[in-house]
């Protein structure tokens, strides 16, 4: 049975914070959502919906068709469709317990999301992937019966949610924390308290806290599982 392994709620738009951003923002936005980027999203979303439904071949087919129709990852749409595509691979790679592979994708998918909102500052609404990518790895630990790993993973993630580690480190070395986030939220002028409450766990560090521990505790007491992705 699949769950849900993010610390952000299924319903967050991060398109929609995008968009507040500004007039670069905007412009990604209305890019982002029109053809052929909307029916390449829609396939991402359609190939995780398959593999939670444990139709894996139907899955890896439908991922198959993305990659052919996939631009070179050198606009800030083409980054964020190909980070997109690299987790939802991922999470096939791992219901075929090809667990190096799955860390693999985990790891490029990662680096574009950096590459991303280093080159393109308006992105920094994705920055919160960069954990959930984490929380992803430690599932694997956890199937592969890595208890040592997964419990330096689990508290690394730790560090990550009190921003005691940060979510990625740019080529120049400045580092990305929830803080960061915080700032680029607070940029946006005119949120509301409905648009701040669909951001609430950037904010509050013990509420991260507080959703980590519990999604961690259920690692060590289900016999079973599957990534859960966004």
């Amino acid at each position: 049975m699949a769950s849900e392994l993010s610390l952000f709620t299924t319903h967050f738009d991060w398109v929609y914070f995008i968009s507040l951003s500004g007039e670069e923002g905007r412009r990604w936005t209305e890019e982002f959502r029109a053809e052929p980027c909307a029916t390449i999203e829609e396939q991402i979303q359609r190939s995780l919906d398959l593999l939670r439904l444990h139709r894996v071949a139907a899955g890896f087919e439908m991922l198959c068709q993305v990659e052919g129709s996939l631009p070179s990852p050198d606009s800030s749409v083409a980054s964020v469709l190909c980070h997109r595509y690299l987790a939802a691979l991922a999470y096939a790679h791992y219901c075929c317990e090809s667990f190096d592979a799955a860390e693999q994708s985990l790891e490029k998918a990662q680096d574009l999301v950096r590459e991303g909102i280093e080159r393109y500052p308006f992105l920094m609404p994705i920055a919160n992937r960069c954990s959930d990518f984490r929380l992803q790895r430690i599932r694997i630990s956890r199937s592969q019966r890595r208890w040592q790993e997964m419990a330096e993973r689990i508290e690394a993630v730790r560090r990550m949610l009190r921003d005691k580690e940060p979510l990625c480190i740019f080529s120049n070395g400045t580092p990305v924390h929830f803080a960061t986030l915080i700032g680029f939220y607070e940029s946006i002028p005119g949120l509301s308290d409905q648009e701040r409450s669909a951001i609430r766990t950037v904010y509050d560090p013990t509420l991260r806290l507080r959703q980590f521990e519990r999604l961690a505790q259920t690692l060590y007491v289900l016999p079973g599982f599957a990534i859960g992705y966004p």
